[in-house]
């Protein structure tokens, strides 16, 4: 037990000597590399080699691509490498230490620059608030986290079903490619550590080398860029605007269906078309403003408004045909000459037995049949409900003839005011049903004309 307790406290002992050791010999060699260390000068001792600085880039999340400022906001993980020939030492001088931490701040650094940057408060150069690894041969390797915000051009020709393309520029600001050469380390970005977004499906990060001249300088300026690969979930904008908005040209065309006469369709459209009026303003308040592209659900919106105003207009049409007071046209009268109404009284007036058409004879026989025969001197002879000693009233012949007269007129009047409001009725139908025909044709094609761009989409962008 004593023996465990002494090689426990030993072991304490020389573990900790160890670390002072190896402390002191970090602080040692840290005093020693920076004693002379001038970090505003580019690390090589001949001048006329340029300083090859190699790049990887991890991007990390979307936060967000705000469509109306046409900015991208990325969290990225920037790893750059390159050999400082000021910073080797021999590692048995000090206690076999390979490799060293220095505060970034203390050496030299590639001033590489966000070239696209859209932050206001930042320049786009990265900060220094890392340090940095060394090794004994100089090999220098930096690790930099950043939050970028970046301009990216917003296609919206597609949106809700859109892809976008945004790329992130890198470069150094004041050294061309005589004194620094700037090379990526893989063709395309580290996305192994990715974290999904809720709205946009990360395709590909692609990297490639530029090398740009300028009018102010002939030497080239190398950089690079990193084209980023975006689609956009559609499913919430599916849910909450397109489908809502084809619910409601299905409502417009389905008032076809209500009675030509029904002043409630001219209400129902209205309704429709005020709500299409206030979603289509909340879609458009995500959308770029100076943007030259219609984007597809704002043509989904704009034809499903015109939808529901040219079919307002439809049954402002029919309505008036229906409730027509004009005589009916006679080319029209003749198209509907075979379809005589079955009744006279639809309108709600009395009926005759003997139709519309009734004699005088036929009215003679009416008047027989509820019990009085009259003669040419116009006196009943006799009443079945009168007894043998009743005196049978006397008639006058033209206050008869005008009660017959005016009967006839009246059935023959309201016969003719029906049929003329069945012929307006009946057209006013068929021009209902062409007019239905008509929307749902014009409805059916608007919506394969707009969506024809998304259905060729067959395969997913390419960003090189």
């Amino acid at each position: 037990m004593r023996m465990t307790l002494a090689w426990s406290v030993l072991s304490l002992i020389v573990l900790h000597v160890q670390l002072m050791a190896c402390s002191l010999a970090n602080a040692n060699l840290r005093q020693d590399i920076l004693r002379h260390y001038d970090k505003n000068v580019r690390p090589v001792k001949n001048f006329s080699q340029p300083t090859e600085v190699r790049m990887d880039v991890s991007l990390r999340q979307i936060l967000g691509l705000a469509e109306r400022e046409q900015v991208l906001t990325s969290l990225l993980w920037i790893r750059m490498y390159w050999t400082d020939e000021y910073l080797s030492w021999d590692p048995a001088q000090y206690d076999d230490l390979d490799i060293i931490r220095i505060p970034s701040g203390d050496i030299w650094l590639p001033d590489i620059f966000l070239y696209n940057n859209a932050d206001v408060w930042q320049t786009g150069e990265l900060a220094t608030n890392t340090d940095v690894s060394v090794t004994s041969d100089g090999y220098v390797t930096w690790l930099q986290p950043i939050t970028a915000r970046t301009s990216c051009k917003v296609n919206t020709g597609l949106f809700p079903f859109d892809d976008q393309v945004c790329d992130l520029l890198l470069g150094s600001w004041s050294y061309d490619g005589t004194e620094i050469d700037l090379y990526n380390t893989s063709e395309s970005g580290d996305t192994s550590s990715f974290v999904e977004n809720g709205e946009w499906d990360l395709l590909t990060v692609a990297a490639k080398r530029e090398l740009n001249y300028y009018s102010c300088c002939p030497e080239p300026w190398p950089n690079l860029r990193y084209l980023v690969g975006l689609q956009r979930r559609a499913d919430y904008y599916l849910f909450t605007f397109v489908l809502p908005c084809m619910a409601s040209i299905f409502v417009v065309l389905g008032g076809f269906f209500l009675p030509t006469n029904a002043a409630v369709r001219i209400q129902l459209n209205v309704t429709v078309l005020l709500a299409l009026t206030v979603f289509l303003m909340m879609v458009q308040e995500s959308m770029p403003t100076s943007s030259g592209d219609v984007s597809v659900i704002g043509e989904i919106y704009t034809t499903a408004i015109a939808i529901v105003g040219l079919s307002t207009l439809a049954t402002v049409l029919v309505i008036n045909i229906s409730e027509n007071d004009r005589p009916v046209p006679a080319w029209i009268a003749r198209y509907f000459s075979d379809k005589p109404p079955k009744k006279v009284g639809d309108n709600g007036a009395a009926t005759s037995p003997y139709g519309p058409h009734a004699t005088n004879g036929d009215l003679h026989a009416q008047a027989q049949s509820n019990g009085y025969d009259s003669e040419a001197c116009g006196h009943v002879t006799h009443a079945k409900d009168y007894g043998n000693d009743a005196s049978p009233p006397y008639c006058r012949c033209d206050n008869l003839r005008k009660l017959l007269g005016t009967m006839q007129n009246h059935y023959s009047n309201a016969a003719k005011e029906n049929l003329r409001r069945k012929i307006w009725k009946r057209l006013a139908l068929l021009v209902n049903h062409f007019l239905l025909f008509t929307m749902f044709v014009g409805t059916a094609t608007a919506v394969v004309f707009i969506f024809s761009p998304v259905i060729q989409k067959s395969n997913r962008i390419n960003p090189n």
